[in-house]
């Protein structure tokens, strides 16, 4: 085992987090995971481990987490809102922890594409059970205690603040990287590989070009991974900045920030994420240009200053509509292209082949998240994973409902709902896995938000039951009728 240099650092100051300010520690997961290729120690021996800042971050938040749970201080009402989700989510990650440890053996010997290789060229070797499978379980497992434990917390109001202003950090983190990173690519200054990418279990692919321009990796470990990452922080700055009550300039100027580094990436996945992103929101508000006969003048501006940032980073791409045609219109001409797509279609024969049960999870490792989840968890984990989604929906969509609908914890939902859609579909086009910390960050945005506005919802129930039995009294005294009760939680 070994501690490595950026180890040392986070480690120490999540120790301190976790000793001395541990309501913190959330926000400082989120903050964490930014640093997605770098590790706090390293395992060695057959099977490498590199326990990652985030996932180190979280095992502390899971030791406050479980004593607490044990004592009764951590729990949901029969009548929460978050049960249904926290249901399904606890019956996924148990399956999935069941089907890591007896899958494996049960179809032994089927082929799969392995999860320590790259997907090209091209990999596969017989089913068997390996240490992945206990590493991903392992995962799944913390991911799920970490978003359990947020959306409980009994201070929901300055959780939910915590969590977002980590959220924008962390982007900013990554922007700053990204950004030095180009520069040093173009005058030949020294990047700290070696200190962001420490990560010995995952292949570091920092130097790569295209089309004469250099790709942006930033902390991550891969352009592509960067791109997921902007894809959906831009989502979120993107529906903050429009949000008529609660949008300003410093929303606007990190969604200026996100869509730059977006570009320089030349990620092809968040390329598509990212174009569905804008034309999603285009037919937003064209579809209320049909219904109200106007456009909002704050989104007319967004979207102009949008228009302004995106033309101006790929001024500094050489040559970007040869990138543009190399990254999305011949991709799957490319071996890279049609190795990924080979790795899908096998998902789906695997499936077949273990009759709808999939292989376990850290079986087998696809490109695309659908056909992760399907041939690792079958059909039981892809409908209860969608269920999750459904449910999630639900509750962002009650988010809007009542007198409550306007106010902060709304459009904070509304924002992280678009930008867990958007993780969603970004990992639905490339992503390997399901242990991704973003994909569950996301999650608790959105999560913590609808906890916040189901508990103004049920201040002003409460408000109104109150005047209510006020009024009554002064009927019956004949003091006359009081005035009318404002909104809570505006």
């Amino acid at each position: 085992m070994s501690v490595t240099p950026i180890g040392y650092i986070l480690g120490a100051l999540s120790l301190l987090i976790f000793v001395q300010w541990p309501s913190y520690l959330t926000a400082w997961a989120i903050i964490v995971s930014a640093f997605q290729a770098a590790s706090v120690m390293n395992l060695g021996g057959a099977f490498p481990i590199g326990i990652t800042p985030y996932f180190f971050v979280v095992t502390l938040i899971v030791l406050r987490f479980i004593p607490q749970w044990l004592s009764g201080r951590i729990g949901f009402a029969n009548d929460d809102q978050a049960l249904p989700m926290i249901r399904c989510l606890i019956l996924l990650t148990a399956w999935g922890i069941i089907s890591a440890f007896v899958l494996p053996h049960v179809f032994a010997g089927l082929d799969v594409d392995t999860p320590r290789q790259r997907m090209d060229p091209l990999y596969t070797e017989p089913l068997r059970w390996t240490m992945s499978n206990v590493a991903q379980a392992g995962y799944l497992l913390l991911n799920c205690l970490f978003l359990i434990y947020a959306v409980s917390s009994r201070n929901a109001q300055a959780e939910l603040h915590r969590n977002i202003n980590a959220f924008l950090i962390t982007g900013l983190i990554v922007a700053l990287f990204g950004a030095y990173q180009f520069i040093a690519h173009l005058f030949g200054l020294p990047f700290p590989t070696s200190f962001l990418n420490s990560n010995t279990a995952w292949e570091q692919l920092m130097d790569q070009t295209i089309a004469g321009g250099w790709r942006i990796s930033a902390t991550f470990n891969e352009p592509s991974s960067a791109g997921m990452f902007f894809s959906m922080w831009t989502a979120f700055t993107l529906f903050l900045a429009t949000d008529r009550l609660h949008g300003n300039l410093w929303y606007s100027i990190l969604l200026v920030i996100g869509l730059s580094m977006l570009v320089l990436t030349t990620s092809t996945t968040g390329y598509v994420a990212g174009g569905v992103l804008l034309i999603l929101f285009v037919w937003k508000e064209l579809s209320q240009v049909l219904l109200k006969g106007k456009i909002s003048p704050r989104s007319f501006g967004i979207l102009a200053i949008a228009a302004v940032a995106i033309a101006l980073a790929t001024m500094l791409l050489p040559h970007f509509h040869t990138i543009l045609e190399d990254i999305l219109f011949k991709k799957q001409d490319t071996i890279s292209g049609r190795d990924r797509t080979a790795t899908s279609i096998r998902a789906i024969y695997i499936t077949a082949q273990t009759w709808g049960l999939g292989v376990g999870l850290g079986s087998n490792r696809p490109s695309g998240m659908v056909f992760y989840i399907m041939s690792n968890l079958g059909v039981a984990g892809l409908m209860l994973f969608g269920l999750m989604f459904y449910q999630t929906r639900l509750w962002v969509k009650r988010t809007g409902d009542g007198e409550v609908c306007h106010n902060y914890s709304h459009s904070i939902a509304v924002a992280a709902g678009w930008a867990f859609s958007f993780q969603l579909v970004a990992m639905a086009i490339s992503g390997a896995d399901i242990s991704s910390p973003h994909i569950w960050i996301a999650w608790v945005l959105v999560l913590t938000a609808c906890e916040c506005n189901e508990r103004d919802r049920r201040l002003l129930a409460d408000a109104v039951e109150a005047e209510h039995e006020k009024r009554a009294l002064r009927f019956s005294s004949g003091v006359g009728l009081p005035r009318r009760v404002t909104a809570v939680g505006r």
